[in-house]
């Protein structure tokens, strides 16, 4: 606008900070944005952080989870079979005996569900779920500082002939640079990160697909016994409903690679 007056806010470094208006008023914020998210000061804003870890990447493209295969989708809600390959992974054991289970529902909304987990035997979540993007372990009989899962925790559909969420032994939470979008929010990516530690030359890509749509590559990098740090100075924006994954290929197979993303969820 013509003969308007601006003024422009900049921290001790030289870097913009950018007044944001919530329900119509100009909060200035003493921190980046970024921090005041991650301390919960902007409404409706939730930091978002996914890792995945792969230790046997193919030469074939996989997807980065424990995994160690391409993810499977589900296409639909459903009720989610669980269970241990340990027996001591049970009520009263000196594994984990709860889980929490987090995820998608019917209507793309986020849902949490806590479970009992007994052993080797089959235990069912209570919330029909179409995706799961993390899975921690609560809790544990152990008197001492073991209080980890003795055994691989699988989540699997209903038919038990897909997993769609492991628990490595001792990892007490799932790894996998995997996410869905829920409905009625929108995900700001800011970084994309990854590494490669068995000397194999690897490509990994950073992958998303639109409701209805097929996964489309967003970024790309090579590295060799190396690692990487791609920071987006202008976020990267996931509208609802989009499926996000990290995968990667190693030459000669065998390759050992870690990757997540950061960013915050926002709601539309």
């Amino acid at each position: 606008m013509s003969g308007a007056s601006y003024v422009y806010i900049k921290d001790s470094n030289g870097n913009p900070i950018f007044p944001k208006i919530i329900d119509g008023v100009i909060r200035v914020l003493n921190q980046t944005y970024l921090e005041a998210i991650g301390e919960g000061i902007i409404p409706n804003h939730d930091p978002l952080h996914k890792f995945g870890y792969n230790e046997a990447v193919g030469s074939e493209e996989e997807t980065i989870w424990t995994g160690s295969a391409n993810y499977q989708w589900l296409s639909e809600a459903q009720i989610l079979h669980l269970s241990s390959t340990s027996a001591i992974d049970d009520s009263g054991q000196t594994g984990i005996n709860t889980i929490e289970i987090q995820g998608l529902g019917a209507d793309t909304t986020i849902v949490i569900d806590t479970v009992g987990l007994n052993g080797t035997s089959v235990c069912s979540t209570s919330i029909a779920m179409i995706f799961v993007y993390r899975v921690r372990c609560l809790t544990s009989d152990s008197t001492g500082n073991d209080g980890k899962n003795h055994g691989i925790i699988s989540v699997t559909n209903n038919a038990e002939d897909t997993t769609i969420a492991r628990v490595e032994i001792g990892d007490n939470q799932t790894s996998m640079a995997i996410y869905w979008v829920p409905i009625g929010k929108r995900f700001f990516m800011t970084r994309l990160y990854g590494a490669e530690d068995a000397g194999k030359k690897t490509t990994t890509r950073l992958y998303a697909a639109k409701k209805a749509e097929v996964f489309q590559m967003k970024f790309i990098n090579v590295t060799i016994n190396s690692h990487f740090t791609h920071n987006y100075t202008i976020p990267l924006k996931f509208e609802a409903g989009t499926k996000i994954e990290v995968r990667a290929a190693a030459i000669g197979g065998s390759g050992v690679v870690s990757a997540g993303i950061d960013g915050w969820l926002e709601d539309n």
